[in-house]
């Protein structure tokens, strides 16, 4: 939250209002101390960035999957999205002289056994370009390799509906390793089987020969990843869930579905706002290869016809309850509210555009010792010399995450581990 900025905006926010959004968000499975800590410190981890020269690209907004309109945009060099971010932390490792590894994989991390000495963690055993080599970690190790939504066989373990058939927003090297390797050595982990997904982010699986691996539906071309300028149906027309909803909310009713596919609606003023900011029209006419994954009508009985729906009154009905709804500021249906109830879907030409639930992030993870960022074992003591942060930690989200608090985790508690860790007095041979 940025109350100065935000209140310049007509729109009122608070740190107490953030945290029970969290809280109630993740079904009161986050641990309160990491949620308070999280929403204190949040601004400030927002004006470190900006210290390093990254700005505001846009006003304050409600990104998809978020509750209140808290989300900053960050602008960096020309750069944009999470470019604006990671660039100026890489401009700052450059200038400090530190080194970075991009060639290299962790094979293994080293602690004490036994646990004499505290069984504190030494270092990593790492794999870099067929040679093995053995790094010290003079003070601390910190963790912050991400989640596992990449792997298939890993997250199935965890929630067996997400099987190859549906890809994931995440790199190809988000597949948990370390979360395996802590386990080796005693470390403990909590809401292991909350995966988040992104409701209806990835491609229809009608369509999908398994394994997924990374992919995208062609819905945030089109306003369908927004929290105001889509209307979310199934392959019938039938409206099946707000699009202001939590995500966990949106995936579950995808996932009700019988295909397992949402019907994203939308118009031209839905696509000029959408999650791409406008995708440009020749973009979108060069998907002629997904001919049933997004298309444009200028009526919305035609738009029911083209994507395959039965009776396409069903759908002409839907969307004329919906801007009914908008008139009255009121949806009775699924709540959506007030303030994301102001686009009516009524101009054309219109957009189509469907898909399945993508995997996006591990709300579960390594346990950690209150606010601290140290990792606990199954013995509830700290594992001595071993931090972790980001989205290898559990705890902290619960459930469900709230849009956009990925990153304000990331930074929080990245910064509280690496100030721990370097804090920590270096330990002889």
């Amino acid at each position: 939250m940025d109350p100065e900025r935000q209140k310049a905006q007509g729109n009122e926010d608070s740190v107490e209002l953030h945290f029970q959004q969290i809280l109630a968000a993740g079904d009161y499975r986050g641990e309160e101390e990491k949620i308070r800590y999280l929403v204190e410190h949040a601004l400030e981890g927002w004006m470190w960035l900006e210290g390093m020269g990254v700005e505001l690209a846009q006003p304050i907004f409600q990104i998809y999957g978020a509750l209140w309109p808290r989300t900053h945009q960050g602008k960096y060099k020309g750069k944009t999205r999470g470019e604006a971010l990671t660039s100026p932390l890489h401009d700052q490792v450059e200038a400090r002289g530190i080194s970075l590894l991009l060639r290299h994989k962790v094979t293994r991390i080293i602690r004490y056994m036994p646990l004499e000495l505290e069984g504190r963690v030494l270092g990593v055993e790492v794999d870099g370009e067929g040679k093995k080599y053995n790094f010290k970690a003079r003070r601390a190790l910190v963790l912050a390799t991400g989640g596992f939504c990449a792997d298939v066989e890993m997250r199935a373990r965890h929630d067996p509906r997400f099987d190859g058939r549906f890809p994931t927003t995440n790199h190809p090297g988000a597949t948990g390793e370390i979360l395996n390797m802590t386990e080796d050595i005693g470390a403990d982990e909590t809401g292991m089987d909350f995966i988040q997904s992104i409701g209806p982010g990835g491609r229809d699986i009608r369509y999908i020969s398994p394994p997924a691996g990374q992919m995208y539906s062609l819905m945030s071309m089109v306003g369908s990843l927004t929290t105001n300028y889509c209307i979310y149906t199934d392959l019938s027309g039938r409206r099946i869930v707000a699009s202001d909803a939590r995500r966990d909310a949106i995936t579950e009713a995808v996932m009700r579905t019988p295909e397992r596919v949402c019907v994203s609606i939308s118009n031209e003023s839905g696509r000029e706002n959408a999650l791409m900011r406008g995708a440009r029209l020749e973009t979108l006419e060069m998907m002629k290869d997904r001919p049933h994954e997004l298309v444009r009508a200028d009526t919305i009985r035609e738009l029911a016809e083209k994507i395959g729906m039965r009776d396409s009154s069903v759908l002409e009905q839907t969307v004329a309850r919906y801007n009914s709804y908008v008139d009255a500021k009121n949806d009775p249906e699924f709540g959506q509210r007030p303030h994301n109830l102001t686009w009516k879907c009524e101009k054309p030409p219109f957009w189509a555009a469907t898909g399945s639930p993508a995997l996006h992030h591990m709300c579960g993870g390594l346990r950690t010792k209150e606010t601290t960022a140290r990792v606990l074992d199954r013995w509830n003591n700290v594992i001595p010399g071993l931090y972790a942060a980001g989205e290898i930690v559990g705890g902290v989200h619960g459930a469900n995450r709230v849009g956009a608090n990925a990153i304000a985790d990331c930074i929080v508690f990245g910064r509280v581990a690496g100030r721990n860790a370097a804090s920590e007095k270096p330990w002889s041979d």
